[in-house]
C-alpha cells in the first residue's frame, strides 16, 4: 500500500515536470549573439515581470572606451527599432537600446542588431546576427 502512494507520487511529480518543460519550450525564445571579434555582446530577453515586457542589452567587452552612435534592430530585413545616441560605453559595461511588449516568437526568424560605434582611432560599423536560446524552465509571471 505504501509503495503504491510512492510510485503515484513520483509518476505525478515526474508528469508535473515534464508539463512544465514542454509549457517553457513553446514559449518565445530569448535571443542572444556576439561580434565576430566578441568584443560586443547582445541579448534580448524577456524581463519575467506580469507586463511582459523584453529588455534589449548590449555590452562592450572590447579595450577602452567606444561612443555609441546608432543601434538598429531589425527582423527578417524589417527595422523593428532603432535608436539614435551618443552613449560612452566601458569594458563590461551594459547599455538598455530596448524595452517593448513586443515579442520575437518564431525561432526561424532571422534578427540582426546593427551597431554604428566611434572609438579614439575611428567610426566602425557591426553587424551580429542573434539566434534563439532554448528555455527549459520559464516560471509564471506575477
Amino acid at each position: 500500500m505504501m509503495n503504491k502512494k510512492i510510485i503515484y507520487s513520483i509518476a505525478i511529480l515526474i508528469m508535473c515536470l515534464v508539463s512544465w518543460v514542454i509549457y517553457s519550450l513553446n514559449q518565445p525564445p530569448e535571443w542572444e549573439g556576439y561580434s565576430k571579434n566578441k568584443d560586443w555582446k547582445t541579448t534580448f530577453k524577456d524581463e519575467r515581470s506580469p507586463k511582459g515586457f523584453w529588455n534589449g542589452n548590449l555590452v562592450w567587452n572590447g579595450k577602452g572606451t567606444v561612443t555609441i552612435s546608432n543601434v538598429i534592430l531589425t527582423k527578417n530585413g524589417t527595422e523593428v527599432h532603432s535608436v539614435d545616441s551618443k552613449v560612452e560605453l566601458e569594458n563590461g559595461q551594459n547599455y538598455n537600446y530596448l524595452t517593448t511588449t513586443e515579442k520575437i516568437e518564431n525561432k526561424k526568424d532571422e534578427v540582426l542588431l546593427m551597431i554604428n560605434w566611434t572609438d579614439q582611432n575611428g567610426s566602425y560599423e557591426e553587424i551580429i546576427r542573434l539566434e534563439p536560446t532554448l528555455r527549459y524552465f520559464v516560471g509564471p509571471a506575477f
